[in-house]
Formats: C-alpha cells, sequence, structure tokens
C-alpha cells in the first residue's frame, strides 16, 4: 500500500509493517508538493542533501555504502528478492570494519512492491551478470529527476544503462575489499574502502557532490571525480589482468609472486590490458601501473579478485565482464593477449562446468 503523508511516502513491505521513505516527489515524474518544477524556495532540491536512496544490491559494496549512508541519517532502502529481503526486514543489517562497525534496522522492498515514487538516487550494485533483470527492477523507481549510480565491475554496463535511462546515469566506482558473512553481515576487513562517483561527459555534478557531502561525517573514503569515465577504465585495466591471472593460476597476488614465473606473468597481464585500455582511447599512467604492478606482485600479500573468489566458491564467475570483454576489445584492435586468451578460455570452462553439476 502506498500513501501521502506530510510529504512522504509510507510504504507496506511484504510483511505488513509500515515504513517511511521520505521523497519531495508527490508522484514519479511530477514537480515539487503543491506543483511548480522547482523547490518554493528556489533551490535546486540536491543542493545540500542527499534525499532518499534506493540501493539494489545489499551484498559487500552496496551493504558497505548502505550502512555508511544510513550511519549519516540518509534514508535508505534496498531493493532485493526473496529470503534477502525477509532477512533484511526482521534483522537489519551490520557491517565490521576496522574502521568502525554499524547496526542497525533497515528498509527493504521487492519490485513488485512498485509505489507510485521515484527514488532521489538509485544505486546499482549487482553482479553484471543480472544487469538485464536489475534494469528491469529498477525501472519503476526511477522518475524524470531520477539519478542512476551503478558500482559495477568492469565498463559494459555504461552503454547499456544509458540506453535504458538516458540522462539519467553517473559514473562510479567502489576499490574495496569487502565480504558478507553466512549470516548476511558485510565484512570489510582492510585498510581499502575508497568509492569514486562523477558525471558523464557534459553532465552535472551536482548529485555527486551532495553525495560525497553527505558521506562526510561517517569513516569511508568518497569522492567526486571531474574524469570518472578514466578512473573506471584505469580500474578495469588492472581488475581485467589482476583477475585473470588469480583466477587462472587459482592463488593470491603473494602466492602466485613467490613462484618462479608468476611475477613475470602477471606483469604481462597487466602489460596487455594497458595496451587495450589505450587503444580504446584511455591510457593509464605510469605512476598508476607502478602502484598495481607493485600491488599484484606483492610477496606474501592475500590480495585476491572477486572473480577468483566466486570461482572457488563454486558461484556464477563475472569472468565475461572482465576478462571476455577486455579480450574482445584487444582483438577488435589487432592486439595479442595471451594471458587474457587462456584466462578467458579457462573461465568458460569453469561456467560450463558449473552449470552441468
Amino acid at each position: 500500500m502506498v500513501g501521502q503523508c506530510d510529504r512522504a511516502w509510507v510504504l507496506s513491505d511484504c510483511h505488513g509493517a509500515a515504513f517511511r521513505v521520505v521523497s519531495l516527489y508527490d508522484e514519479v515524474g511530477e514537480g515539487w508538493p503543491g506543483g511548480g518544477e522547482g523547490r518554493p524556495d528556489g533551490e535546486d532540491r540536491w543542493r545540500g542533501r542527499v534525499v532518499n536512496v534506493l540501493i539494489l544490491g545489499a551484498g559487500g559494496v552496496g551493504g558497505y555504502l548502505g550502512c555508511r549512508l544510513m550511519q549519516s541519517g540518509v534514508p535508505v532502502v534496498f531493493l532485493a528478492r526473496g529470503r534477502t529481503v525477509r532477512r533484511l526486514n526482521e534483522n537489519g543489517l551490520r557491517l565490521t570494519s576496522p574502521f568502525g562497525d554499524w547496526e542497525g534496522e533497515v528498509q527493504a522492498i521487492t519490485a513488485a512492491d512498485r509505489p507510485r515514487m521515484a527514488f532521489d538516487l538509485v544505486v546499482l550494485a549487482c553482479k553484471t551478470y543480472d544487469l538485464a533483470q536489475a534494469i528491469d527492477d529498477i525501472r519503476p523507481f526511477v522518475g524524470a529527476r531520477t539519478k542512476v549510480l551503478p558500482l559495477l565491475n568492469g565498463v559494459t554496463h555504461m552503454e547499456r544503462l544509458v540506453a535504458a535511462f538516458p540522462s539519467a546515469v553517473l559514473g562510479g566506482l567502489a576499490h574495496i575489499m569487502v565480504s558478507v558473512s553466512a549470516d548476511g553481515a558485510i565484512v570489510h576487513g582492510n585498510d581499502l574502502h575508497r568509492y569514486r562517483f562523477g558525471a558523464l561527459p557534459g553532465g552535472d555534478d551536482r548529485v555527486p557532490r551532495d553525495l560525497v557531502d553527505a558521506l562526510g561525517q561517517v569513516p569511508i573514503e568518497a569522492g567526486v571525480s571531474a574524469h570518472i569515465l578514466d578512473e573506471m577504465w584505469s580500474k578495469f585495466q588492472f581488475i581485467s589482468g589482476f583477475a585473470a591471472v588469480t583466477s587462472l593460476l587459482k592463488g593470491s597476488a603473494g602466492m602466485i609472486a613467490a613462484t618462479e614465473d608468476g611475477a613475470d606473468i602477471m606483469r604481462e597481464a597487466l602489460a596487455e590490458t594497458a595496451r587495450i585500455a589505450e587503444a580504446e582511447g584511455f591510457p593509464v599512467s605510469a605512476e598508476h601501473m607502478g602502484s598495481v604492478t607493485a600491488l599484484s606482485t606483492e610477496r606474501g600479500s592475500g590480495f585476491t579478485s572477486s572473480l577468483l573468489r566466486d570461482v572457488a566458491a563454486g558461484r556464477r564467475a563475472e569472468g565475461d565482464a572482465l576478462v571476455g570483454d577486455m579480450l574482445r576489445r584487444a582483438r577488435r584492435h589487432s592486439i595479442s593477449a595471451p594471458v587474457l586468451r587462456m584466462a578467458w578460455a579457462c573461465l568458460q570452462v569453469y561456467e560450463r562446468d558449473r552449470t552441468r553439476r
């Protein structure tokens, strides 16, 4: 059930418990309560505060961001399915982190709830292979002024999102090593928790700036990028090569570096992805290459990729978005990429074997 109450929407979830989603919309695509296209005081609605946020994905990346937003006082609703919705509504969310723990009640809905309102910001934090379903799920919640912020691996999702939501899509990325425990807790185990947001070329960056302002008083490293596509490609270049080698050799950075040829294979993979990124118009700097190479070849390091963790657990993996896509781009530019080629073949064998079990 949806109703209006003091400029807020009240939505009854699947358990019958009512919760409030603060919104300054009176309905999808309409203006401010009382009519008109702007606030009564003439200020843009995004200037100085984030009004309400919908996050699709309560796993590591989305769950961590959601916890920190709620810690800062921003209203957050999670869009999930089945057992996850029930768990979130009944048990809430718990975050453990070296930068401070957080625990609290959360509000979760399903796509079937479909309230007559639009969120101001929709964050996509799903796996890339779930993107088509995610687009369908969030569509009812995206109004004329809603911004869509993807925090997915790779870059293939951007074109599809822009096609689905023209002028609404922002760029975003997360540098964080985080997992979800068996009981659904968000577990952050190191000192890396860096999120970057930005407008696409020619776009308005007020939403990213307000989002970063909202996170300014809680422990998270959040920033606005004036060149978000460059940063997304820099991450893609790194993660693609690193994920390819870790999934191929089935080990952490330290385990691979301890072998006779592991560090060289890692360097070769990163050189391959750097050549491809440059051919695509996104060259990476020497400083970036030095940093990611050092991180990827550090002896004793337990650093792994989410791709390897998914493969080790027997789950569906993002091999196509991280390795397959990069290899296809290499072929379009006639760039030799033997390490990526071998890794992608192994990942395809893994997926075919996994689906037959």
